[in-house]
């Protein structure tokens, strides 16, 4: 997937940046949860002074919401898939994951 230079929608850029980074030949891809539904409020905020509230905040969505959520299960299907190739493997398994309302586990733990 090639962004044009005039898609600025975020959704799209993230889609776009998950399949860049699971195509690295890379052991792992760690995605942070709140990028998954665009979270715009900050959990850190580097070089705070000590007593202020930094890595304080939770989630904005309990993980019910956003394991079940279509659009979240897409996006981690998409970085799934475009992995799966770069490993010598298939992405079959990634649409059936996200049909059923699995909910989200490591790609290689049981269902």
């Amino acid at each position: 997937m090639v962004l044009s230079p005039t898609t600025g929608e975020p959704e799209a850029v993230l889609q776009a940046w998950l399949v860049f980074l699971a195509r690295q030949d890379e052991d792992f891809l760690l995605i942070n949860l709140e990028d998954l539904w665009l979270e715009r409020e900050r959990q850190n905020l580097p070089g705070s002074p000590a007593g202020t509230e930094s890595w304080q905040r939770r989630f904005a969505r309990d993980f019910e919401s956003f394991s079940t959520d279509h659009a979240v299960r897409e996006l981690v299907d998409i970085a799934r898939g475009a992995a799966e190739p770069a490993r010598g493997g298939t992405s079959e398994r990634c649409g059936a994951d996200a049909a059923h309302g699995a909910q989200l586990a490591p790609k290689d733990s049981p269902s």
